[in-house]
């Protein structure tokens, strides 16, 4: 995914959960209650129209240089995701208030069972984009789990299949290390050189005798 793409799709989430933490109850901690509190259908109505205008945002993001039926094959999981998302945050006397966003785009409302089915197609063909695997890791690990909820070992197995269609960069190589200059040692000097040095070491105390003399 281009660096582009990718700072659309963060600043869209980001966008998103600003959404959610001003029209919702907090999300619960796995395992916990899920929120009491009730939202009403007037601001869930408003809220779904503010999320399908990030998703024509996001859409138009993706559209500046990928083919349509690209566009659409990373929105759909993305969608998934936003419904759950909200969803996690309703009370079980709310839930059915939800306008789906997958309801209104796609006329589906299986989205836990169709986010999985549309990744095992994926992983059958060989010409699926990586960009496609990508955005369903992403989903997969900012908390998607549909009718896989409360098996985390097999979503752990789903992203090791998914992660493996996803090329990653080559490591760059460490540099060259610097040749240093090498220091001449004590035998790297002629023969020589030390026959002349011992002579004129040796034989100067006797010349400056006999010329003493």
């Amino acid at each position: 995914m281009k660096l582009e793409h990718w700072n659309a799709l963060l600043a869209a989430q980001r966008r998103v959960r600003q959404l959610l933490d001003r029209a919702l109850p907090a999300e619960s901690a796995p395992g916990a209650r899920r929120p009491q509190s009730r939202v009403g259908q007037e601001a869930l109505v408003h809220l779904e129209q503010a999320l399908l205008l990030e998703l024509e945002r996001l859409r138009a993001a993706f559209g500046a240089d990928l083919r349509p039926d690209e566009v659409e094959d990373l929105i759909r999981p993305f969608v998934f995701f936003l419904d759950e998302w909200v969803l996690r945050r309703l009370s079980d006397a709310e839930q059915h208030l939800w306008p789906l966003l997958q309801q209104n785009l796609f006329n589906v409302d299986s989205g836990g069972d169709l986010f999985y089915d549309f990744v095992e197609e994926k992983l059958r063909r060989n010409d699926t984009p990586t960009i496609v695997f990508e955005m369903i890791r992403f989903c997969l690990a900012a908390g998607f789990t549909g009718r896989l909820v409360g098996q985390p070992e097999r979503i752990r197995d789903l992203t090791t299949r998914i992660s493996e269609r996803i090329p990653q960069p080559l490591a760059l190589a460490p540099p060259a290390p610097v040749p240093q200059p090498a220091v001449p040692a004590v035998y790297d000097f002629p023969v020589h050189y030390y026959a002349v040095t011992a002579a004129i070491v040796l034989g100067l105390p006797v010349f400056l005798w006999w010329v003493s003399n």
